[in-house]
């Protein structure tokens, strides 16, 4: 459960205003590139001090994406971690776990089932797989699938709402894959020219463990630099136990 702020993933348009890990409907045309970087990403989990001895912190940097259009209503994106970092302490222990390296590759595919978020309601499918570069503490080499279905719709002409459904599956560590379900959902609004705001929050759930659900809630801004570079810089909260306490988010977008 640990994972809440990564098993809810990365990547959209930068023409609308959007939020981090909620997914939009809309593709990128065919002929056009749209370039997502994480400039550096920094999670930190106390809770875990507290039930089981743990202190999780962990650090992304350059995490990128890469969308480009196939078709009228379907992209491909690629995706690398440039440089994952994961330190873990124990109460009571001298003892200190540390990994790095890079991160996760990822290949995903994005189909608009419907509709056109900048008119009305949409909806789409986004199958993705990741497989992490590096071992983690347990030292698996970590392989991911899904399967994302977001979906969006318009209140005004300033304001619009995306949301989000995924089912993830990971190694356990023993041979097997655990099954994770997530949501999210956030409000996304213009404010000037230039500038927009959004709120979002978001929830994990293990079927085998659904009372230690990982939610957590925050906000960002973002800043239109020019017509094809985008700044969104975020923080998230978590407001349940199983999902880290705090991350904070520098994004940049490039459209191409």
């Amino acid at each position: 459960m640990k994972r809440v702020g990564l098993a809810l993933t990365v990547l959209g348009l930068c023409g609308l205003v959007r939020a981090q890990f909620t997914e939009v409907p809309t593709t990128t045309q065919p002929g056009e590139w749209v370039v997502e970087m994480d400039v550096l990403s920094v999670t930190d989990d106390r809770h875990t001090l507290a039930r089981d001895g743990v202190r999780q912190r962990s650090l992304l940097a350059g995490s990128t994406f890469v969308t480009t259009g196939v078709a009228k209503n379907v992209d491909t994106q690629v995706g690398f971690d440039a440089h994952r970092e994961e330190r873990a302490s124990f109460s009571g222990e001298e003892k200190r776990a540390r990994s790095s390296g890079t991160g996760s590759v990822y290949a995903r595919a994005k189909w608009t089932v419907f509709g056109d978020e900048a008119k009305g309601p949409a909806l789409a499918v986004l199958p993705y797989v990741s497989i992490a570069t590096t071992r983690d503490f347990t030292g698996e080499r970590r392989a991911e699938y899904g399967l994302i279905v977001p979906f969006g719709c318009v209140i005004d002409r300033a304001t619009h709402v995306n949301a989000m459904i995924s089912a993830d599956w990971f190694r356990d560590g023993g041979g097997g894959r655990d099954l994770s379900l997530s949501g999210s959902v956030a409000l996304v609004r213009k404010i000037s020219g230039r500038w927009g705001a959004y709120i979002e929050s978001g929830v994990t759930v293990d079927p085998a463990e659904a009372s230690e659900a990982g939610g957590v809630l925050g906000g960002g801004v973002t800043c239109e630099c020019g017509d094809t570079l985008t700044l969104d810089l975020a923080g998230y909260a978590g407001i349940t136990r199983a999902a880290p306490d705090l991350n904070l988010v520098l994004r940049l977008c490039w459209t191409l």
